[in-house]
C-alpha cells in the first residue's frame, strides 16, 4: 500500500530492472509464477460522486475504487470501455444517491485497455483482505502478475 493513508496502491508502463524470476507464491498452490518485469504507475483521481467520475472518464479504460470517507478502499472495479459504458443512465445516479451524505469517495486511474483486467486482478489479489466486496479474484493469484505504484491527485471537482 502507498503511504498517505488513503489505502490505495498506486498509467505509465516502465521496465523494471533485472530479469523475470520464477518464485513460489506462498499463498497459492505452490505453483511457480513469473515475477513481473514492468511497473504500472496508477495516477489516481479523486471524486465525490460516481457521476463526476463517469463524466471525467466516459470512454477511457480505467480502474476505479469505491472508498469510505477517509479514502480507505472498499471495492475495486474495472471499466475497460470507460465509466459511461459501465455505469450508464441511471446506474451512476443510483450510486450517487446511495453515497449521499456518506462523504464516501471514488478514485479512478486510467489504464491501457490491454491491461485493464490484469490490473484489477492484481489489485484485488494483493489487497484481498481489504476488498471485501469483491467476490472474484480473492482465492487464487492471477496468472499475469503486475507491479504497481501510485500517484494521487487532488479532488477533480
Amino acid at each position: 500500500m502507498c503511504s498517505g493513508g488513503h489505502g490505495l496502491s498506486s498509467t505509465t508502463l516502465a521496465p523494471a530492472s533485472g530479469r523475470p524470476q520464477l518464485k513460489r507464491d506462498p499463498l497459492d498452490s505452490g505453483k511457480p509464477y513469473s515475477m513481473p518485469t514492468q511497473t504500472l504507475t496508477l495516477d489516481w483521481h479523486k471524486f465525490h460522486k460516481m457521476t463526476e467520475a463517469r463524466a471525467a472518464f466516459p470512454r477511457h479504460a480505467c480502474i476505479y475504487v469505491q472508498a469510505d470517507s477517509q479514502g480507505r478502499a472498499k471495492r475495486i472495479g474495472k471499466a475497460s470501455k470507460g465509466l459511461e459504458a459501465r455505469y450508464r443512465g441511471g446506474t451512476g445516479y443510483a450510486l450517487d444517491a446511495a453515497m449521499d451524505g456518506s462523504a464516501n469517495l471514488v478514485f479512478v486511474a486510467p489504464v491501457p485497455a490491454s491491461v485493464c483486467a490484469a490490473v484489477e486482478e492484481e489489485l484485488i489479489w494483493r489487497h484481498r483482505e481489504v476488498f471485501v466486496y469483491n467476490n472474484v479474484g480473492r482465492i487464487q493469484a492471477p496468472s499475469r502478475r503486475l507491479r504497481t505504484s501510485a500517484r494521487r491527485r487532488r479532488a477533480s471537482v
